[in-house]
């Protein structure tokens, strides 16, 4: 095992701390010590009672938070919670002597119960079986980026039920940033791999996710705007179909208001011709009445009923001068809506 300097030290599995003391004379400021065999609990402890930078926690490691049963065999060191279902045919005389109830811990709430990890932090990891369970819970709880080192000790192939061997072990330390810096073949069935944080590749990776999260959001506004294009597309299509519409309506309008206005004005110009014809009547009328002796009765009637028309004419004209200065308004205000419409559809502007 390293005694490289460390201010954290994370060890899963001590077994019975005897690599503690190395890491306290190498400067360790915090060493945790996570052991689920209740058999090496008072030596922890009176480690813990001793050193005050260490802490102990009497638990597994396991995928949730409960009881688990910790298998005991008679090489203490390969005890599990999972059963040795090759270990054996490695290790002949192997044989499970108890099965002890355990407490078990997440890695999240492991993390939690730890709190902050300061300064260089060492993770030792012996949990026969656990290893991939323990180090993907530590990758999405997001505590491998706060971990400097890893020490492994696994098993080359899958010996027990539910685990994997070394290779994808390393795969997966080497996929979170870490570099296998050494190998320890002593056991080569039970290899100790050493990893230290490769910050080159961290970052390679780190900058490869952002490259990947801007061309999803790349992905994301490209697939926005021809979908906003699309419905401009669609918009625009349809107000130039209303405008189609509105100028077929306006210019029928149009027509309808000019032959209307048309009509009006040759009927104006009727009536004010009836109205020159009364007023030069009622002229000779009056004429004759200041040159000729007193008209009768019936003289004065055709004179008065004259000028009733006259007056009845001459409302009506003005009437229909009325109706045709409307009408020429609203052929205005027609053709003022069509020029704002044209005028919208040219600057690009919605309806």
């Amino acid at each position: 095992m390293t005694a490289q300097p460390f201010d954290t030290i994370l060890h899963i599995g001590c077994g019975t701390g005897e690599a503690t003391l190395g890491w306290l004379n190498a400067g360790a400021q915090r060493v945790v010590l996570v052991e689920p065999n209740p058999a090496h609990g008072p030596g922890l402890s009176r480690l813990s009672a001793r050193y005050p930078q260490v802490e102990v926690i009497e638990a597994a490691v396991a995928a949730k938070d409960g009881e688990g049963l910790l298998r005991v065999f008679n090489l203490a060191r390969h005890s599990s919670l999972s059963g040795a279902a090759g270990l054996t045919d490695l290790l002949p005389g192997l044989r499970q002597v108890a099965l002890v109830p355990v407490a078990t811990l997440s890695p999240a709430t492991l993390l939690t119960r730890l709190g902050a990890l300061h300064g260089p932090t060492l993770l030792m990891l012996d949990a026969p079986g656990a290893e991939l369970t323990v180090l993907q819970g530590l990758r999405d709880a997001g505590a491998l980026d706060q971990l400097t080192a890893i020490e492994l000790i696994c098993t080359e192939e899958p010996q027990y039920q539910g685990s994997t061997g070394r290779a994808l072990l390393q795969a997966l330390l080497e996929e979170a940033g870490f570099a296998l810096t050494s190998t320890n073949l002593t056991d080569p069935d039970w290899p100790h791999l050493s990893f230290r944080i490769d910050l080159k590749s961290r970052e390679i990776a780190d900058l490869t996710a952002q490259l990947q999260s801007l061309s999803a959001a790349a992905q994301t506004l490209t697939e926005q705007h021809a979908a906003e294009a699309a419905e401009l597309h669609a918009e625009l299509t349809a107000a130039r179909d209303t405008i189609a519409v509105l100028t077929r309506q306006m210019q029928d309008q149009t027509a309808a208001l000019s032959a209307q206005t048309d009509q009006q004005s040759l009927h104006v110009a009727d009536l004010q011709a009836v109205i020159a014809d009364l007023q030069e009547q009622l002229a000779t009328l009056n004429a004759r009445k200041t040159t000729e002796p007193p008209v009768d009765s019936r003289a004065r009637a055709e004179a008065a009923i004259a000028a009733q028309t006259i007056a009845l004419q001459t409302e009506r004209i003005k009437e229909l001068e009325f109706r045709q200065t409307l009408a020429r308004d609203e052929l205005r205000r027609a053709e003022g809506q069509l020029d704002l419409i044209k005028d919208l559809l040219l600057r690009g502007e919605r309806l």
